[in-house]
């Protein structure tokens, strides 16, 4: 799972950034002729650490998020503006930052011109496939032109809404529509988190500030959230051990890094399941709605090819009932089929043939 990060110049994109990546292994990676920083950052999981713990065993994995940056891109620098766009569309998610170090600053208007940006670049993507789609409609056979014709009502709507400056995830879409525009890549598709980058001066007043930007930008799979991004930067180069003392010195409670990455998780109707052997614990991140078997292709492809049955536990009793023995014994461990929704929190041991 990808996340990019665009903001306006001087907002703070490389701040919150880096106070979201910390100490997390940074990487360049050639895209489309940029070079944008790669973080990797874990998703910190109490039910993970207690199954660890439970266990004992070597190796406890969460799962993981990618935050990429591009110094020296964004809107308005057209040598670079096409080939970030092409990147950005790529990723899953978009991280809009704001700056909101002080009170002479409006992240109102600022989330307003970005939406703007990332409209204009959706709309020629749609004007233009529209363009391409009106000789095609005049000499296309008769079974073809119908396929053809319900491209054209939908493409009209999303320009439609477009030209308003209404964001395509604000469309209510059939699933089949979404398939259909899947390959647009648009970015006003894309879940949104808004970032407030806030100064420690104007923390006091996050929760206004996000309420106000909020009302603003008021549109679906949509979050805004506050971060103080200076001082989480400089928390993150910090040891754990340091880190955590600070923390609670300072009374700042849980890690705007970890704030970040949850809302991430959340925004993109993800849940967690966890497997477990001898060697390590690992949790899986998979859409809500996830049948067994192909949660079992995300672990390994060939438990998806061969799946037999899975069984199934609440993480919670299984910590409650001190491992599988007593869990077994009260029957708290469950055969599900193929067709089994994965719930948030389940340990899947998944039996499959080779």
């Amino acid at each position: 799972m990808q996340i990019g990060i665009v903001g306006l110049p001087f907002a703070g994109k490389t701040t919150v950034f880096n106070a979201i990546g910390g100490n997390a292994t940074e990487q360049r990676q050639q895209t489309h002729g940029l070079e944008p920083t790669l973080a990797t950052v874990d998703l910190h999981d109490a039910r993970l650490e207690a199954l660890c713990t439970l266990f004992e065993t070597e190796q406890c994995i969460p799962t993981e998020v990618q935050y990429l940056d591009f110094p020296g891109a964004g809107f308005g620098r057209q040598e670079k503006e096409a080939a970030w766009v092409a990147t950005l569309r790529t990723v899953d998610a978009l991280l809009i930052v704001l700056g909101a170090f002080s009170e002479a600053q409006d992240p109102v208007d600022e989330i307003e011109s970005i939406h703007l940006d990332l409209v204009l670049p959706d709309l020629q993507i749609v004007e233009n496939r529209l363009q391409r789609l009106l000789p095609q409609l005049r000499t296309a056979p008769a079974a073809e032109r119908q396929h053809l014709e319900r491209e054209q009502i939908l493409l009209d709507r999303l320009r439609s809404a477009l030209e308003q400056g209404m964001p395509v995830r604000a469309l209510e879409l059939t699933a089949d529509e979404e398939q259909a525009i899947r390959g647009f890549q648009l970015l006003t598709m894309k879940p949104t988190l808004v970032v407030l980058n806030l100064s420690e001066a104007q923390w006091g007043r996050a929760t206004e500030i996000a309420d106000r930007v909020q009302s603003t930008y008021a549109h679906p799979r949509t979050t805004v959230m506050g971060l103080c991004g200076q001082l989480e930067m400089e928390i993150a180069q910090l040891s754990p051990e340091e880190s955590a003392l600070f923390r609670e010195e300072m009374s700042l409670g849980e890690p705007g890094a970890a704030r970040v990455v949850r809302e991430s998780h959340t925004l993109l109707g993800l849940i967690h399941f966890f497997t477990l052997n001898e060697k390590e614990v690992r949790a899986w991140a998979i859409p809500q709605g996830t049948r067994a078997q192909d949660a079992a292709g995300k672990v390994h492809t060939d438990m998806a090819r061969g799946f037999v049955r899975t069984e199934v536990i609440p993480w919670e009793q299984l910590v409650a009932s001190h491992g599988y023995g007593d869990a077994r014994k009260h029957g708290l461990v469950r055969q599900e089929g193929r067709d089994y929704v994965v719930q948030d929190g389940d340990v899947l041991y998944i039996l499959f043939t080779r």
